[in-house]
């Protein structure tokens, strides 16, 4: 799938030369390719991991493990990749829209070098969210539920919409979708949007009952964003959804069901559209994002839940990770 923006303005070939140094001797443990640099004005040395015989040893399609897992994850914001330890096709078109929109890459190769490496530890460094500012607004279950009612739904139908768990955390690809749509707010619409607060993120049981709700999607699944235009409050819902969200980061423009506009689709980001079928308000004023259509035993395993910042590898660097540090 190719979900890369097409309204993106390209930038002139070859790397940033913030991107460009010496990369010391590593030896992932993973595939080798043969095919050659690509990059302008970069060495093979400083480009491209190597073995111990100096063959190049970059992550292509194929690939698996724990780095790929991450280069996953960190990359969701970009086309919507999905969390897997293997680096498929999906992958390879969201490093190649990350190395052409963020590291403005003329001729974008879709393989992992240290160069797009350090890119993702900068781009981590500059954009990741702050798990605290998720939290349950509760105050009685410490901020993330209590992990009640795994496997149990409000309905026959046994689908995640209906699914009563809580989970262990927030979904560490929607927050770093949420990432990469500040990134992309900074670079589109001339630069006039930005997000003005998390309004409603992780909403356990307890935050249900005191507010007369029995919605699941916040339970670790789901975001609501607020929006400033030119620093002031914007109801612009479907201008951000269609051209941040969708464009950007693969969200349906047209969910399964196709009395709406925007929606869900399996194993995409989804969209809560501004109105529902019968003409009632939806989410008009804000924009609700959320993962509830992953797969559940691929792509929403507790593991990829935090409830900190220090969890997991979120605040890793990946030139580290794939040494093995």
């Amino acid at each position: 799938m190719n979900a890369s923006p097409d309204t993106f303005e390209l930038i002139p070939a070859g790397f940033s030369p913030s991107y460009i140094s010496s990369a010391p001797s590593v030896s992932p443990s993973k595939s080798l390719s043969s095919s050659p640099s690509i990059i302008p004005s970069v060495s093979q040395e400083s480009s491209d991991f190597s073995d111990d015989n100096g063959k190049k040893n970059n992550y292509i399609i194929g690939d698996e493990g724990n780095v790929v897992l991450e280069i996953n994850i960190r990359l969701a914001g970009f086309g919507g990749m999905l969390p897997t330890e293997k680096f498929t096709e999906l992958t390879k078109n969201g490093v190649k829209q990350f190395q052409r929109d963020y590291m403005k890459m003329g001729v974008p190769m879709g393989e992992v070098d240290y160069n797009t490496l350090k890119a993702i530890d900068e781009f981590s460094e500059k954009y990741r969210e702050n798990v605290s500012n998720y939290k349950c607004k509760c105050g009685s279950c410490g901020g993330f539920g209590k992990g009640q009612y795994k496997n149990q739904y409000q309905s026959t139908s046994k689908t995640e919409a209906n699914h009563k768990y809580e989970y262990p955390g927030m979904h560490q690809s929607l927050l770093w979708a949420v990432s990469a749509s500040r990134f992309y707010l900074t670079k589109k619409l001339n630069n006039e949007y930005s997000i003005r607060s998390v309004n409603s993120a992780y909403r356990c049981w307890e935050d249900n009952k005191k507010n007369n709700r029995s919605t699941t999607n916040h339970m670790g699944k789901a975001v609501d964003l607020h929006f400033d235009k030119n620093k002031n409050r914007t109801h612009d819902m479907d201008i951000l959804r269609e051209k941040i969200y969708c464009e950007c980061i693969g969200a349906p423009k047209q969910g399964g069901n196709s009395k709406y506009k925007f929606g869900w689709l399996p194993n995409k980001f989804g969209l809560e559209p501004n109105k529902w079928a019968d003409g009632g308000n939806a989410a008009n004023t804000w924009i609700h994002f959320d993962v509830r259509e992953f797969n559940k035993d691929m792509y929403l395993k507790d593991e990829f839940f935090i409830k900190s910042d220090n969890e997991s590898n979120f605040n890793k660097k990946l030139t580290e990770i794939s040494k093995g540090a």
